[in-house]
């Protein structure tokens, strides 16, 4: 019969065996990291960052590819760290309902989280707000908008009540980030947020009971 430590081994693969698009994601991340030099130095201040990095500026001039090539740079080692546990939303939302819709939540919500940004950026950029005119100018690398929409796809997973709770701590870490960080990847992560809040509809709010 399989020893216990066996019996680990085989948990492990079955698990991995079931979440191909995060491994693949993770693998392509570290490997341009390793390419790129990002692991043990800045991205962000490389000469060649503007080519690949994505935001407004990069638009406007008709860098067209940038969504997909700023995706997959992380800006400084140590933004490796949250980058790479980030994907283990990813992989529990592909555990949990597959490859396909994992790989349509990042890879939609990456897109929608970069445009929304910088059509938001855009306009907002034309009045004389300093915190929009400000961002409008910047550039910004990461695959945080399509980690965060696979967060919080995970969120419409959960059973009740335990759903809305997860619903209002996402809610709050994106007001709180937004209000006091006030990065570009914050507004990318609200957008994300509200995408999937927009696809999935599964914030309602509920009388609760006393037991609950």
């Amino acid at each position: 019969s399989p020893t216990p430590t066996s019996r680990r081994t085989l948990r492990t693969l079955a698990v991995l065996r079931r979440i191909p698009v995060t491994l693949t994601l993770v693998a392509v991340v570290l490997a341009v990291g390793i390419i790129g030099q990002g692991l043990w130095s800045a991205t962000e201040n490389q000469s060649w960052f503007d080519s690949v990095a994505y935001g407004l500026p990069a638009l406007e001039a008709g860098r067209i590819w940038t969504p997909i090539t700023g995706t997959f740079f992380v800006a400084s080692p140590l933004i490796y760290i949250p980058t790479l546990l980030s994907f283990i939303g990813v992989g529990l939302l592909e555990y949990g309902r597959g490859s396909r819709v994992t790989l349509a939540y990042f890879g939609v919500g990456q897109l929608f989280a970069i445009f929304a940004t910088a059509f938001f950026l855009f306009f907002a950029s034309m009045t004389p707000w300093p915190w929009a005119v400000a961002l409008a100018g910047q550039l910004d690398v990461g695959a945080s908008g399509g980690t965060m929409a696979c967060i919080a796809a995970c969120v419409g997973m959960l059973p009740q009540p335990w759903r809305q709770r997860a619903w209002v701590v996402v809610f709050g870490y994106a007001a709180i980030s937004l209000l006091f960080l006030g990065s570009l990847a914050d507004i990318e992560h609200t957008f994300a947020i509200l995408l999937v809040l927009a696809v999935d509809r599964s914030f309602r709010i509920q009388r609760t009971t006393i037991r609950e």
